[in-house]
């Protein structure tokens, strides 16, 4: 197992394994933040649509903003290896 680890860290200097890796990790961060901005967006108009317009000032607004920083952290966080998967079985 210890070979394999070996031979596997040997093959990092590749141009070719190296391409793959950072087209993979590009593209599955941008599809993590993509997504993470959505549900952050997606949070805030539910949450425009479900109270009240007068309550809608600055310590509301400071609080959306959390949520969706929330959201992105967690989308990249739970979701980075569900991305990731799918995008690295196109390469």
């Amino acid at each position: 197992m210890v070979r394999a680890f070996t031979l596997t860290l040997g093959q990092l200097g590749d141009r070719a394994i190296v391409g793959v890796l950072v087209k993979s990790l590009l593209i599955t961060l941008i599809l993590c933040v993509a997504l993470g901005f959505a549900l952050g967006y997606g949070v805030q108009y539910g949450a425009d649509r479900w109270i009240d317009r007068s309550y809608q000032d600055s310590t509301y607004q400071a609080l959306a903003g959390i949520v969706r920083a929330i959201a992105l952290v967690l989308v990249v966080f739970f979701g980075f290896r569900l991305i990731a998967v799918p995008v690295i079985g196109f390469f």
